[in-house]
């Protein structure tokens, strides 16, 4: 961190943790993991800009590919605005209020409008941007430079490029628990409690939301333990498990089906790896659709990362166009996704098979729908 940012780096394979040191607690910023980027600090415009903004560490084996900053502006030109807006979606993923993750609650439309709504503000050294016992109304992302965080005129910690202040004055009115004093030369994005509202309503919605699902997700725990089983059951993955993305979703999380509890019924459809059978969790009466994939037919054909990827992507998004994975097992044999059951059929099937093209109505909620879609793949990183 600190150093002259020179080259744009790419996770081809492994895991990293991005984290910044100081006198403050040192706390993981974000974890990488394959397809993610780093270092687009080396894209900035300015000397003072272009240098690292966080530790990045490697977590095991990697495998890292390398962009120079020289050929990157040979074959792009220069890409300030779009560096600029990634630097602060990744800050802004961090940001949590009462243990709410509050930007990845929103939208993506709201993200946007969020992120449109900060501005760049400058602060000489020695300028006090936040006064312990005063009310302040403004949240700050540090885009350069270092702060020194005092409390009773005590330094107790410094917050450096990447790192935010006063996100609770998104909130409420409340007096500040600590002054901000600038340390040299400091750039920040700032936006106030006003834009904020006025971009994407009241922020206390979102909390009240996040609130409620967890309220949910406790009473639906509530299951009795799964009945004994005769045969060794697969090894069950509890890397599926995730919080849903937002807060407006019907997705109150029920517990992880054990696979003693699925109970077959019958084969849905058969594909080029495997089976999707439809089966019944006993402990909730819930129907779900389980894709079942041959190992040595996946080895065979070599398609042990895109399997890879698909349980990835599935697990991280929550979204209402999207089936939910909801567990992942595995056997000797093969490779098996628990995912919501969607029996609607192709969408195709459904209009009038005498109107050629498909009537605008429905032809416009399916362009929507896969709008949606592709949006929130697009936030989430898994498509530029």
């Amino acid at each position: 961190m600190g150093e002259v940012a020179d080259a744009l780096y790419f996770v081809k394979q492994g895991e990293l943790v991005c984290h910044t040191g100081g006198g403050g607690e040192d706390k993981d910023k974000i974890r990488l993991k394959q397809g993610a980027v780093f270092g687009e600090s080396c894209l900035e415009s300015t000397a003072k800009d272009a240098v690292r903004k966080a530790n990045v560490v490697a977590v095991g084996d990697c495998t890292i590919l390398k962009l120079t900053r020289t050929t990157f502006l040979e074959q792009l030109g220069d890409l300030a605005d779009i560096v600029a807006e990634n630097f602060k979606h990744k800050v802004l993923e961090g940001m949590m209020i009462d243990g709410t993750p509050i930007f990845t609650k929103l939208p993506s439309e709201d993200q946007t409008k969020f992120m449109d709504s900060l501005t760049e503000k400058n602060f000489e050294e020695g300028t006090v941007i936040i006064t312990q016992g005063n009310d302040n109304n403004t949240f700050y992302i540090i885009k350069s430079g270092t702060v020194t965080v005092a409390q009773s005129d005590m330094e107790i910690a410094q917050l450096n490029a990447g790192q935010f202040f006063g996100e609770r004055a998104l909130l409420k009115d409340e007096p500040a628990n600590a002054s901000i004093q600038a340390k040299g030369l400091v750039t920040c994005y700032v936006c106030t409690r006003e834009a904020f509202t006025a971009v994407v309503g009241p922020l206390q919605a979102l909390i009240d939301a996040e609130v409620a699902r967890r309220d949910r997700a406790a009473e639906t725990a509530k299951v009795p333990p799964a009945a004994p089983y005769a045969r060794r059951p697969p090894s069950q993955d509890s890397s599926a498990r995730r919080t849903p993305l937002r807060p407006h979703l019907p997705s109150a999380q029920v517990p992880q089906p054990k696979w003693a509890d699925l109970e077959l019924r019958r084969i849905l459809g058969v594909g080029t790896f495997g089976r999707v059978k439809l089966v019944l969790h006993k402990q909730t009466n819930t129907s779900y659709a389980l894709k079942c994939m041959r190992k040595q037919q996946v080895v065979a054909t070599k398609q042990q990362s895109h399997v890879l990827n698909e349980k990835r992507i599935l697990a991280a998004m929550d979204h209402p166009f999207i089936l939910r994975l909801v567990a992942t097992y595995q056997d000797e044999g093969e490779l098996y996704m628990l995912l919501e059951l969607g029996l609607g059929g192709r969408a195709m099937l459904k209009l009038p098979p005498w109107q050629s093209p498909p009537p605008a109505p429905q032809t416009k909620q399916m362009a929507r729908g896969s709008r949606r879609v592709a949006e929130e793949a697009h936030w989430l990183r898994f498509i530029r």
